[in-house]
């Protein structure tokens, strides 16, 4: 018996080139899905945690006096709740990118050496930390992939005056909402002639509660000059509950992947077991035990789902930055990455789609008739 089941076994297997692009379908499908999962899920750590490392905003309203603007400084000196505050001009301005017109945000930091303790400024990749310097500016990941520009080249840009202005780029630094310029008020005094007037503060809270924000919000609003005052916890909370409305696509790619192997996995192995009938029906007359009987079949399966779902997770990879790329907005980048564990989940929801064809099969297997089979004509 033993021989005859290696004879079988080793018959050169029919074509099936269809099921082996099913299985990568279905595992792309899987990598996509978790991988858009894991991308959009980091926006709100890298932003809001790592890049932006201050707790809240405090910006002064445009007739605001030196005077008020003095005494709002004195006062985060003296408050015990704030750790650090960072003097800054904000400013907007507007780039020309083939005829249209891109709001952008000048930043220009009143003491660029310690900058980076507020706004963590480094290249994505390299993960090289960047400093304001007065060669140039420093410009976001997302602004320069727009306006196809990387460091060297000119930027086009109009101030709130009108004037138009060449900013050269030094840097461009990891960031996944707004777009913004960075710079010092050397270069902002080269470019506009005008020097850096302080008209917002970045500050880092020593402790980041409900009560907290409350109580610094209403005491530092009574204050005359202040125009407002933002505290990022509640952006980044609101940005989480819009994440996770997005995994009701992911569960959509997981449904679709498992319908995709099942459907065309059922179809192509029913296809295959009918071609071989005979061949089983052998087997079975030989004495084979159903167990035995089933693996003659099983084994092409698990292999090629293996080999398929190899490919798969390559093939994923691919799609999964295609769908980033098509979904981004003007104003914000996902993130690229793909967790480890996504692809070991996705190859695993392979295999389990795989076995769950094998088991409704196994049913179709025990039914063939063996004398019929061995009478009909090949």
């Amino acid at each position: 018996c033993e021989v005859v089941h290696d004879r079988f076994a080793l018959r050169r297997l029919p074509p099936l080139t269809d099921r082996d692009y099913s299985v990568r379908g279905c595992t792309a499908l899987l990598v996509a899905g978790f991988g858009i999962q894991d991308s959009i899920a980091e926006i709100v750590d890298k932003q809001y945690e790592e890049i932006m490392q201050y707790d809240s905003m405090l910006t002064f309203s445009a007739d605001s006096t030196y005077q008020q603007r003095d005494q709002v400084e004195t006062k985060l000196k003296e408050d015990k709740q704030i750790k650090a505050y960072e003097g800054i001009m904000q400013k907007n301005a507007t780039v020309n990118d083939d005829g249209e017109e891109t709001n952008v945000t000048l930043i220009i930091a009143e003491d660029s050496s310690d900058f980076n303790e507020f706004v963590l400024m480094q290249n994505r990749r390299s993960k090289e930390e960047l400093h304001l310097n007065s060669d140039g500016a420093i410009i976001t990941e997302k602004l320069s992939k727009n306006l196809g520009v990387s460091v060297g080249d000119n930027v086009s840009i109009t101030l709130e005056n009108g004037q138009m202005k060449e900013v050269k780029i030094t840097g461009v630094m990891e960031n996944y909402v707004g777009h913004t310029l960075y710079m010092t008020p050397g270069y902002y005094k080269e470019l506009s002639g005008e020097r850096t007037v302080v008209n917002a503060y970045y500050i880092q809270m020593k402790e980041v509660s409900d009560e907290t924000e409350a109580a610094l919000g209403s005491r530092y609003m009574e204050l005359d000059g202040v125009s407002s005052m933002s505290f990022y916890s509640g952006v980044a909370k609101s940005f989480e509950d819009t994440i996770a409305s997005i995994s009701f696509v992911v569960y959509v790619l997981i449904g679709a992947a498992g319908l995709l192997a099942f459907v065309v996995l059922y179809n192509l192995t029913n296809v295959n077991i009918s071609e071989r009938t005979r061949e089983i029906a052998t087997i079975k007359v030989l004495g084979f035990y159903p167990k035995e009987v089933s693996s003659y079949v099983y084994r092409e399966n698990i292999v090629l789902t293996l080999i398929g779902g190899l490919c798969g997770l390559v093939l994923g990879i691919a799609l999964h930055a295609l769908i980033m790329n098509l979904a981004e907005m003007p104003e914000v980048m996902f993130g690229r990455n793909i967790e480890p564990l996504s692809f070991v989940y996705s190859m695993i929801l392979t295999l389990v789609f795989a076995m769950i064809v094998n088991i409704v099969m196994y049913r179709r297997l025990r039914q063939i008739p063996m004398v019929e089979s061995l009478k009909s004509v090949e």
